[in-house]
């Protein structure tokens, strides 16, 4: 290990900023891998940054325990990156960027750390993850190739057949075409390091009756309990990641619970207890992908996009929710205070369906690049007649003079033809558990359609909880 704290920006190092490949594309390869019955492998680089070229010239000391007793004031100079080095991250990735684009791998421009290669019928995906690679194909030779190229390029582990990426759990069923992903040793981990283990299950992350309030936080110019604080913020990171992975379920607890992050009261902790009490009864709960309906044949991404208008209590700004579903499981979701005050629902479901349209755009733009053929606009679902009206007919008047410029992306679009938003009934609107606490049935309906199932364990445990 290289002591880079002692390191001077400018002299040695510049950059240090390195890529990882996002979740969603995770997820939408796996998506695809269940849709079209790929090989899933994975491989791990053994001491990855140890293979990074280095654009400076550094020099450490001699490291303990093996100074040359006959060189003592001697200084080592590095030839290759070494872990602790700021920009140790940064050469890798440019490192193994480059052998992949030297084995015939073109990088996605949507996101830099997932390659794909075709040529003929032969199709590879890598998701790379810094030194965890997800490889992807319709080819058994072709993968038998590119572990050997990359055998001779760098010590790797084979790992066979993927089972675990970042945490996430993958069981397959290839007769049937399907894919799960799940965290349930992560869940696991977290509720017994938290204590939460042996709690009794509920059946939602959060209480339908009452909102979280800053009112519910300790009083302003008291001396905060620092120990207290960092408790609460180790709490909402580690269910917070859950989310990210598999979890779409917590995603607006986990973003109502991250606004008290720097003064939390003991309601807002009981509401984080209150979530892990859900993660309890749900830890089995997994996301499942293959091919539904009339997606059979080709797989179309389309997402959910909704808004709760005017339900923080403390500043009234509204709730935006998106999801968007690809083999019949989400692949991508998003729960998050808007960033200005909507003055009315029509305003807060316009403003949710433009960033629901810029992620639209994302996705129309990576399965683009992975060679999935669009077939006509990415289809939004939105429940609001008003917002829907909206961005197809640029009506200027008093209720939508003054909304912002930015939020008219989604109109743009729409005249495109890139995006259309359909109507669909309340009921069925998925977002909508993305923007608000909603009761058991609708709750677990609405996740259900999201393509988050339980295994049979997990159901008996929540039954046996509901039973009490």
């Amino acid at each position: 290990m290289a002591k880079g704290y002692s390191q001077k920006e400018g002299v040695d190092y510049t950059e240090t900023f390195a890529p990882v490949a996002n979740f969603s594309a995770i997820r939408a390869l796996l998506s695809l891998c269940a849709h079209y019955d790929m090989e899933l492998h994975q491989m791990d680089v053994k001491t990855a940054f140890l293979n990074g070229d280095l654009e400076q010239e550094i020099y450490m000391t001699q490291p303990e325990g093996f100074v040359d007793p006959a060189r003592r004031h001697f200084v080592c100079k590095l030839q290759h990156s070494l872990y602790g080095l700021k920009q140790a991250g940064r050469s890798w990735n440019e490192k193994i960027d480059k052998t992949l684009h030297d084995l015939g791998f073109t990088a996605l421009k949507s996101d830099p750390c997932v390659y794909v290669y075709a040529k003929g019928r032969v199709v590879v995906f890598i998701a790379l993850y810094v030194d965890d690679l997800l490889l992807a194909t319709n080819s058994t030779p072709a993968l038998t190739r590119l572990k050997a190229d990359l055998a001779e390029k760098f010590a790797m582990k084979d790992l066979g057949e993927a089972q675990y990426i970042l945490g996430l759990q993958i069981e397959r069923n290839r007769a049937a075409r399907t894919l799960s992903i799940s965290q349930a040793e992560y869940v696991r981990h977290v509720l017994d390091r938290f204590g939460m283990w042996n709690s009794k299950p509920v059946p939602t992350p959060l209480e339908v009756s009452g909102k979280l309030t800053k009112a519910d936080s300790p009083v302003a110019g008291t001396a905060p309990d620092a120990a207290f604080i960092r408790l609460y913020q180790s709490a909402v990171g580690a269910v917070m990641y859950a989310m990210l992975g598999t979890r779409p379920d917590i995603a607006f607890a986990v973003t109502a619970l991250s606004q008290f992050n720097s003064n939390p009261g003991q309601v807002h902790w009981g509401a984080v207890k209150h979530v892990m009490r859900y993660l309890r009864g749900t830890v089995n709960y997994r996301l499942t992908y293959g091919p539904t309906g009339k997606n059979a044949v080709s797989p179309v991404v389309h997402g959910y996009s909704d808004s709760d208008w005017g339900s923080n209590p403390d500043n009234r700004r509204s709730v935006t929710g998106y999801v968007f579903l690809l083999g019949g499981g989400a692949v991508s979701w998003q729960a998050r205070k808007q960033s200005t005050v909507a003055l009315s629902s029509v305003e807060a479901e316009y403003m949710a369906a433009t960033q629901s349209a810029k992620e639209a755009m994302w996705w129309r733009s990576t399965l683009s690049e992975l060679g999935i053929e669009l077939g006509g606009p990415t289809i939004i679902h939105s429940d609001s007649q008003g917002s829907i009206a909206l961005t197809k007919n640029p009506e200027h008047h008093a209720r939508s003079k003054h909304i912002d410029i930015r939020h008219h992306f989604v109109r743009e679009q729409v005249a495109a033809g890139t995006i259309t938003v359909d109507y669909v009934p309340t009921e069925d609107m998925i977002a909508d558990v993305l923007t608000k606490a909603l009761p058991r049935d609708k709750h677990h309906k609405l996740i259900g359609m999201m393509g988050l199932h339980s295994s049979s364990s997990a159901v008996g445990v929540l039954e046996m909880a509901e039973r009490e």
